[in-house]
């Protein structure tokens, strides 16, 4: 059984959306490659982070309908749920973010916002150097990773699921049922 899309009428994940995903990838991974070898160019990726987080903040409440955080976000009962009709193997499969897909997105912006602010603020006087910080920073990134693995093997088990290659999305559009 597939659930209802959540992405628009023509079933299509917008441009500026897989652009946006793109662009925060690189961002981070280009900072955490370029931290010890190219500060500046490190802290530049950092603020552009941050700015592409400020763009999907905006987006999520004000863009289309469907990519809403309204729309995909939703209580714990409901995540619950899903979750054990997961492990059941009787989860619908779905068009749009799952109940899961919808929180993993709100709990990796939320990280990579304070990976950003933490970052920023060991460019400020009052915490140059401070190594507190600098430990809560490498702390974040490091949950970070541990959050992109957990994308990546939710992307996997969808796959699984619909027989589908499911990144493909994020390159042509297309959304396809997991």
């Amino acid at each position: 059984m597939t659930e209802p899309a959540a992405c628009g009428a023509d079933d299509r994940i917008p441009l500026a959306l897989r652009l946006y995903h793109w662009a925060l990838a690189a961002s981070f991974v280009g900072a955490w490659a370029l931290e010890s070898a190219w500060r500046e160019a490190h802290e530049w990726l950092g603020y552009t982070l941050a700015g592409l987080l400020l763009w999907r903040l905006l987006y999520g409440l004000s863009g289309p309908q469907a990519l809403r955080f309204a729309t995909f976000i939703v209580g714990p009962r409901r995540v619950w749920r899903y979750a054990v009709d997961l492990r059941h193997g009787r989860a619908a499969l779905r068009t749009g973010y799952n109940p899961l897909a919808g929180w993993a997105i709100a709990g990796q912006m939320l990280l990579l916002g304070a990976v950003a602010f933490s970052g920023h603020l060991l460019t400020t006087d009052a915490f140059w150097g401070d190594e507190t910080l600098q430990s809560a920073h490498a702390l974040l990134v490091d949950g970070m990773w541990t959050m992109i693995g957990l994308h990546l093997g939710g992307v996997t088990l969808a796959s699984l699921r619909s027989r589908r290659v499911l990144p493909l999305a994020m390159l042509s559009g297309r959304r396809y049922p997991h």
